[in-house]
């Protein structure tokens, strides 16, 4: 199981495009997605509910983002519009963000409450990610 989550993984993270412009069901609890499923929310709304998949992001990147693409509420709309936050449902419904850790950073950071699609890449993991990723060694 744990090749096939990667490949899934890397898939979904390199091959689907990064153009939001279609409007999206909200995320809601979740519960209603499915694998490859799309969905819109306010950042303010999902930022509590959205957990990270690794423990730690580098501050230059973060920073480098920040300056970059979140000075102003305009960039960050443009920056979040083009980009879809891949997500895993993990045990009990729980939302696990598993890429651009460095762009929701740079979006908290930013403090603009802007619109992020969020894309399910797989559904009910039976295990949290963190202990997916420590099996394999």
């Amino acid at each position: 199981m744990s090749i096939i989550y990667l490949m899934l993984l890397a898939y979904y993270c390199l091959v689907i495009p990064f153009v939001s412009s279609q409007k999206y069901k909200a995320c809601g609890d979740f519960s209603s997605l499915d694998p490859g499923e799309k969905c819109n929310e306010s950042w303010f709304t999902i930022r509590n509910v959205l957990h990270p998949s690794q423990e730690a992001v580098g501050f230059a990147s973060v920073k480098r983002k920040l300056e970059k693409s979140f000075q102003r509420r305009k960039d960050a709309e443009s920056e979040m519009s083009e980009e879809y936050l891949p997500f895993v449902l993990g045990p009990r419904g729980v939302p696990y963000l598993v890429d651009s850790h460095h762009t929701v950073f740079a979006l908290e950071t930013s403090n603009y409450n802007v619109n992020v699609t969020l894309y399910m890449i797989v559904a009910k993991l039976k295990d949290d990610p963190w202990r997916a990723l420590a099996s394999l060694g």
